[in-house]
């Protein structure tokens, strides 16, 4: 995948976003967070935010990440970091949960952003994870298992489908 191709194609969309696609994305983010177990854990990050859904409809205090500048302007986190999901500008163990909601888009087997999503989170912390359908799920779910997130829950989520992970005490 490109990034920069697709961070100057988010930017350029970022301001039809949310009509185009609050429908489709909000019972995924509903989904993702009524399979959580309580309490959430903190800190809490959105990885891949667009334009903070996942923060407006949660009602939680996340650090937003995208790479996109025009997603990013859009989010109403106080929180917001412009990064690239497979170079995470965050110290190990930084996060107890990780929402990742159709931000994994056209990976190969590598997934250089499962290998991120396990360094950030600290020993037991969630990642909140959804992908297309269309997407290798497959290698989502054997990035999770070389990365130590233990699959807790998968989810059907319309066209996505989706997983609640949990960090173990070690990676790989």
């Amino acid at each position: 995948m490109d990034v920069e191709l697709l961070r100057r194609s988010y930017d350029r969309f970022a301001a039809e976003y949310d009509e185009v696609f609050t429908g489709q994305q909000t019972p995924k983010i509903q989904g993702l967070l009524a399979a959580l177990s309580r309490p959430l854990p903190a800190p809490a990050v959105d990885l891949g935010c667009g334009t903070g859904l996942v923060a407006r409809l949660s009602g939680l205090d996340l650090l937003c990440v995208d790479a996109s500048g025009g997603m990013l302007a859009r989010c109403p986190a106080p929180v917001r970091v412009q990064a690239d999901m497979a170079r995470l500008p965050f110290r190990d163990a930084a996060f107890g949960l990780a929402f990742a909601v159709t931000s994994l888009i056209d990976f190969g087997p590598a997934l250089p952003e499962v290998s991120e999503i396990a360094r950030i989170l600290r020993p037991g912390g969630l990642a909140a994870v959804s992908v297309l359908k269309r997407e290798d799920v497959g290698a989502l779910e054997a990035a999770f298992t070389r990365e130590g997130l233990a699959i807790e829950a998968r989810l059907d989520l319309n066209e996505d489908a989706g997983w609640i992970c949990r960090r173990g005490p070690t990676r790989r």
